[in-house]
């Protein structure tokens, strides 16, 4: 939704919209760091997922171009395989910016892509066939090298308090509501480190409340 004239009468009533749409949270896969979202699209001839990345505390959605993501690192890393080129193509950044690299030759036919393991220990394993199905070919892609400490020793960095960054989520311009502030962390898409917080910290403070922090209903008696 793009507004194009924030002044006319028409696009006023938009101004601080808000979306109420159906969901469920998969800790696993689709929550990843809390800010990706995967919509399931589905009916009688097809089903698929559109993935959306979000961005300025949830007022930008960005919209992924490709149908099958994998995350790693909470989030941190995030990994597509495009079947036509037989390539992998990953993005530290939450698709800012993307890298490629080629798989095997090898690979022909059908492929299964799946993580495993948890924070220093997660890794990406890709499977597939050669041309007549004789052989299965896996492919073991370890990023987590890439967060080292040292060039040769080969020690992951663990994420520091200095590698989040505080944002404040707002409703109707305020960001208090219904009396309480509250505070999240999120990971700066700069640092290179695993990510090995559980959930998502936060710190909340009160303030005053306010009745348009309340829906209000109107009850008609017979």
């Amino acid at each position: 939704m793009k507004i194009q004239d924030r002044n006319s009468d028409g696009e006023k009533s938009l101004i601080n919209a808000q979306l109420n749409l159906p969901y469920y949270t998969n800790r696993n896969n689709f929550y990843a760091n809390g800010r990706v979202i995967a919509i399931y699209a589905k009916d009688n001839s097809y089903h698929d997922y559109d993935y959306f990345v979000l961005y300025n505390c949830g007022k930008i959605w960005k919209r992924s171009s490709y149908s099958q993501m994998h995350f790693m690192n909470r989030g941190g890393v995030i990994v597509v395989f495009n079947t036509t080129s037989n390539k992998i193509i990953y993005t530290f950044d939450e698709g800012k910016t993307y890298y490629k690299f080629p798989l095997d030759n090898g690979y022909k036919l059908s492929y299964h892509v799946t993580t495993f393991g948890q924070y220093g220990n997660e890794t990406l394993l890709i499977l597939g066939r050669n041309q007549n199905q004789s052989h299965i070919i896996i492919t073991h892609v370890d990023f987590k090298r890439i967060f080292s400490k040292h060039i040769f020793k080969q020690i992951e960095r663990q994420c520091e308090r200095y590698d989040y960054y505080p944002w404040r989520f707002t409703r109707n311009g305020k960001t208090c509501f219904q009396g309480q502030e509250t505070v999240y962390f999120e990971k700066d898409l700069k640092s290179m480190c695993i990510n090995n917080h559980t959930e998502s910290f936060q710190i909340n403070y009160n303030c005053p409340c306010y009745i348009q922090d309340f829906q209000w209903y109107t009850i008609v008696l017979f």
